[in-house]
């Protein structure tokens, strides 16, 4: 930029249309070949270098990567944009650098995903999805300073990310087989109160069963995979309970129209009895 300030803009002012004279005097400058810029140049070109080689000094003695950004920057600003062999060593160094931050950076978010998990029986969905968010925010970061996608660091940083995102998937299905178990206890519970001979109230553990339906369906929809092993799990206790409620149904069915026919019984006996008696009186 300060180069170009000097320089004329259509070549050599020598040549160049003098029919505005005062246009061509308001942008007159030195010829593209004049001594002077091709030394500038060579002299902007030697600092270029000697100070990306500083930068690639500073890269390698640990400097953080907004620091070197910065230097790199500068280099380039003095050069238009070109990029000289040290400047091109500078920014391999720079990229690794950032690659690797990245990568510690993923590391991170793990352990803190593990210790979230650690401190609480409740799945850590949110947890692991703002961990992995975080994870491909930085990659994506990292790729826009100037890090090939196929860097080890950048891919091993990815393999977490992923990991983290089908954990997350994972603990979602975990939530609907916990709701499962938990109304399976319940129904168990209500065997239990019903007591040995007793028979649970018909139509409950349908509710039950529907209810693991719908966070069954609401798991999927927030990123479960229906073949996961906790939704199979889930719908299997879903099963179950339906198959209880109608065993129940059968149950209740089978002990009303028992108590129908002693019922009927009674009072056949009741009105046989009521008809002797009445002979009886006859006699």
């Amino acid at each position: 930029a300060f180069i170009k300030k000097y320089v004329h803009p259509c070549g050599d002012p020598m040549e160049a249309d003098k029919s505005d004279f005062l246009s061509f005097c308001s942008s007159f400058g030195l010829p593209q070949k004049h001594r002077c810029v091709a030394r500038l140049r060579n002299l902007m070109a030697d600092f270029s270098d000697f100070l990306a080689v500083a930068t690639l000094e500073q890269a390698n003695s640990g400097l953080d990567v907004d620091g070197i950004m910065r230097l790199l920057e500068l280099c380039k600003s003095m050069t238009g944009g070109k990029k000289s062999p040290a400047m091109e060593e500078a920014s391999k160094a720079i990229c690794d650098a950032i690659a690797d931050q990245v990568l510690v950076f993923a590391k991170e978010m793990k352990k803190k995903d593990d210790f979230a998990v650690s401190r609480s029986e409740v799945p850590q969905v949110e947890s692991a999805r703002k961990c992995a968010k975080d994870v491909n925010a930085q990659i994506k970061e990292a790729i826009l300073m100037g890090c090939e996608t196929s860097h080890p660091a950048l891919s091993e940083a990815k393999v977490l990310a992923t990991e983290l995102e089908v954990e997350c998937k994972s603990r979602i299905a975990l939530k609907a087989q916990i709701h499962a178990k938990l109304q399976l206890v319940r129904d168990d519970k209500e065997v239990e109160i019903a007591g040995e001979g007793g028979i649970v109230e018909v139509g409950s553990a349908t509710r039950m069963a529907e209810g693991i339906d719908d966070a069954v369906k609401k798991s999927v929809k927030e990123g479960a995979q229906k073949v996961h092993e906790f939704i199979k799990e889930a719908e299997e206790i879903a099963k179950e309970l339906r198959q209880r409620d109608g065993e129940r149904k059968r149950m209740k069915a089978r002990q009303e129209r028992m108590a129908k026919q002693a019922a009927d019984a009674k009072k056949g006996k009741k009105k046989k009895n009521g008809g002797e008696d009445e002979e009886d009186d006859e006699d």
